[in-house]
């Protein structure tokens, strides 16, 4: 039944792709001349639009596939992009060319949450369609007078570059971390090769899986304001390095979780206390890899180990998803 619902989720959450040239479904074969086969290797390829935040307020569409090898940005980068912005209707209100560029530093409430959560999903030479619903744009108020209430904003950009921007501090309060804390909602939530997190207006939550025959006794964590340590027994560092955010470590614990990620297993369940409440992290650790909603479905996706994999997809079942 597990394997079965995985596969149905692959089905549904994975960007699928469709050729959009070349013969009908069942049409019979043409000869392969060195023109049809100029033309097919010259082919479009559209990606079906996939979400970018759980609550699907945010989506892309690729509409050009970004070389192999090229790099994501990461938390707090420098982006460059450029962009035609318009309404739901087609009207254009901004556009930035490759001769006019607009530079912007993610994770720091520069641009509307859709644009940055959409920019970061990107990598460097990727071209997308992003969609913006108005929760994830400006609101029921919007931009007066440039931009009205309710507003859904469509980006049609292209990530040029991306590089290492000025440290970020994090303590402006964010609409979005109160909104959903008013609504007993979590801002944010993800995953790492070594743990899942999830983000409160108050709190950041970590759990971490404790090895087989590992006990409290194995467990060490270390506080301090802008780091984190976690060690478990001879395995060395479980998680650990500068915090995206400051934290009271007077008021920050860990605890062990029975049954989590399935049942008979235990985690470590760290949690952190913001200095400032209602800021954004969007994750734990400064530098560290974030996967995919596709890594952390796919068994053996990207080099995931296959068994951390199985774990993670139980709790994504248990939970709302990615965001």
């Amino acid at each position: 039944m597990a394997l079965r619902l995985a596969t149905v989720l692959n089905a549904v959450l994975l960007p699928a792709q469709a050729l959009v040239c070349g013969p009908a479904l069942g049409a019979p074969p043409r000869p392969a001349t060195s023109a049809r086969r100029a033309a097919v290797r010259g082919c479009a390829v559209e990606a079906e639009e996939v979400l970018v935040t759980s609550d699907g307020g945010v989506r892309k569409r690729v509409l050009r596939a970004a070389p192999a090898g090229a790099l994501a940005p990461k938390w707090g980068a420098m982006v460059r992009v450029s962009y035609t912005a318009t309404f739901d209707n087609g009207t254009v209100f901004e556009r930035h060319g490759p001769d006019n560029p607009f530079e912007f530093q993610l994770n720091t409430g520069q641009v509307i949450d859709g644009l940055a959560r959409g920019v970061a999903a990107m990598r460097v030479g990727e071209r997308a369609a992003l969609t913006c619903a108005p929760e994830w744009a400006h609101g029921s108020l919007g931009l007066p007078p440039h931009i009205p209430g309710d507003e859904t904003l469509r980006y049609t950009l292209e990530l040029e570059a991306t590089y290492e921007g000025p440290q970020v501090e994090n303590e402006d309060f964010d609409m979005h971390v109160y909104r959903n804390a008013l609504e007993g909602k979590d801002s944010g939530m993800g995953f790492t090769p070594g743990y899942r997190w999830a983000e409160g207006g108050e709190e950041v939550t970590l759990w971490i899986p404790l090895p087989a025959g590992r006990g409290a006794r194995d467990v060490k964590v270390v506080f301090s304001s802008r780091e984190l340590q976690v060690t478990i027994g001879d395995e060395g560092a479980a998680a650990g390095g500068e915090l995206k955010g400051r934290i009271v470590p007077t008021d920050s614990y860990w605890v062990l979780e029975d049954n989590y990620p399935q049942p008979g297993e235990r985690a470590v369940q760290v949690v952190l206390a913001k200095a400032n409440s209602f800021t954004r992290w969007d994750g734990v650790i400064i530098g560290e890899e974030m996967l995919a909603r596709e890594e952390v479905l796919a068994a053996d996706g990207a080099g995931f180990d296959p068994e951390v994999a199985e774990r993670f997809k139980k709790a994504i079942f248990d939970n709302d998803g990615l965001s």
